[in-house]
């Protein structure tokens, strides 16, 4: 399963030159933890999140402490002034064990889908849980349709899917237990197979 495949699409995105309020508005109105920052291109040039506007406006912060000191007919900060320019990202064909992988190692909420530098999407750790979330008796379900539909050996494998991972078993050669495998990772909310030759167990 890929990151287009669980990625939430159109990505919601603002512009680098957005004031901090305009950043604040979208995260608010549209209840999402961070937003890529685009250029005037449409390229990703970073991200700004809740935090980032959280620590920008505390006590703690020199910058936001120089803001308030400043006359009211100063220019409002800009997005760019905050963003985080070096930004976890991923590909549209991007395994999504490597999505979550990266998800839990940069502790983000959320990381932009690009293709080439366009923004295609954004992968959550909500839309994670709502593909994995998917009872195993209905992912064993769809496996077993996906493979009958593809072949008619296909459908004689055994399979069972345990906590999102197909494990597929039969009477097959490998390659013919490879493909299994690769349609089996197709079915949204599979995340991992696993063949094994009859008798191997």
């Amino acid at each position: 399963m890929k990151a287009r495949d669980a990625m939430t699409s159109p990505a919601i995105t603002i512009n680098q030159d957005a004031t901090l309020r305009e950043a604040g508005d979208v995260l608010a109105q549209r209840g999402i933890s961070a937003l890529p920052v685009v250029d005037n291109d449409g390229h990703l040039v970073g991200i700004v999140s809740q935090m980032d506007l959280i620590r920008f406006n505390t006590a703690e912060s020199p910058r936001a402490a120089e803001t308030e000191s400043e006359s009211s007919e100063s220019e409002p900060m800009r997005v760019a002034d905050i963003m985080t320019v070096e930004v976890v990202s991923v590909s549209p064909e991007t395994d999504l064990h490597t999505v979550a992988k990266a998800l839990s190692e940069s502790h983000v909420r959320q990381v932009p889908v690009l293709s080439d530098t366009d923004v295609v999407g954004v992968v959550s750790r909500r839309d994670l849980i709502k593909w994995m979330a998917r009872s195993d008796a209905a992912l064993t379900l769809d496996v077993v349709a996906v493979l009958g539909d593809e072949a008619r050996h296909l459908a004689n494998l055994e399979v069972s899917v345990h906590q999102g991972v197909a494990h597929i078993e039969g009477e097959a050669a490998p390659d013919t237990l490879g493909l299994a495998a690769k349609l089996a990772r197709t079915v949204p909310g599979v995340v991992d197979t696993r063949v094994t030759p009859a008798g191997r167990r």
